[in-house]
């Protein structure tokens, strides 16, 4: 039952499938809100670059000071990173 168990807890994530948006936010959002408590970090007040999947926000990053956010249950670095290579590009 152990082996199982552990095999279970090492196989590698599944990718995400889906759509997905890189968009910026003006405002606060609740579901970003919900990611950064998810996440156990706070963002500060400002603009957002958020990537969603299929219209869910899986990272969000703050454009005041790069702050990052991500759901901590997905495989979320590659979309934090895709942020910030778009922030770089906006010249924040």
């Amino acid at each position: 039952m152990f082996a199982s168990h552990m095999q279970h807890a090492t196989r590698p994530p599944r990718p995400i499938d889906g759509e997905v948006t890189i968009r910026l936010a003006r405002r606060p959002e609740l579901a970003i809100e919900q990611l950064a408590e998810l996440d156990g970090r706070v963002l500060p007040a400002g603009p957002r670059l958020v990537a969603e999947v299929d219209g869910r926000p899986i990272a969000a990053l703050a454009l005041a000071d790069a702050t990052a956010v991500a759901d901590p249950m997905r495989p979320s670095a590659p979309f934090v990173e895709l942020l910030r290579v778009r922030a770089r590009q906006l010249a924040f």
